[in-house]
């Protein structure tokens, strides 16, 4: 699954993956900030260069990890893995201290 927001990147992503002769890649147009793709329906949600531009990097990560499904959401920095990996739990909520302000970050 790829989501993209302008037409014409996601006409080049579905050429590649024509030439490519993928068969199980799905594109969808919309925003990362707010997909309408289904919750925690994702084994893994990444993100290449979205989070270098985008003045909204609290929104992008907090639609991230909804995707996301269990065990596989990300953790705090620093926090100790879980013993119960393999087994669904609730995502912790969004870290207060990611701000959608580019200027707020720490390089």
């Amino acid at each position: 699954m790829g989501v993209e927001r302008e037409a014409p990147l996601l006409a080049v992503a579905g050429d590649v993956i024509e030439e490519r002769g993928l068969t199980n890649v799905r594109l969808v147009q919309g925003d990362a900030t707010a997909t309408g793709l289904p919750r925690a329906a994702f084994d893994l949600v990444h993100e290449r260069l979205l989070l270098m531009i985008t003045p909204a990097v609290g929104r992008v990560l907090a639609e991230m990890i909804a995707l996301a499904r269990g065990a596989h959401r990300p953790r705090r920095r620093g926090a100790a893995p879980s013993r119960n990996a393999g087994h669904s739990r609730p995502a912790a909520p969004p870290d207060p201290g990611v701000a959608d302000d580019p200027t707020s970050r720490t390089p």
